[in-house]
């Protein structure tokens, strides 16, 4: 897994590595990461976007 460092282009949520205090979910606002489940201010070390939804109903491989 690569950890991004800079700060992400798009406010939302994201996973991050908030060193000591492990791994969570935490809120990039535009200016500052905003723990989840609260609004504490957080330090975050890195962080990765959290994966997108896959809809399991739609078929996405092509038949050869």
């Amino acid at each position: 897994m690569v950890w991004n460092y800079l700060q992400p282009e798009e406010v939302g949520n994201y996973i991050c590595d908030m060193a000591g205090d492990g791994i969570s979910l935490a809120w990039w606002n535009g200016k500052d990461w905003i723990k989840m489940w609260g609004s504490e201010v957080v330090n975050v070390e890195g962080w990765i976007e959290v994966p997108k939804h896959l809809d399991r109903n739609v078929k996405i491989h092509k038949n050869i």
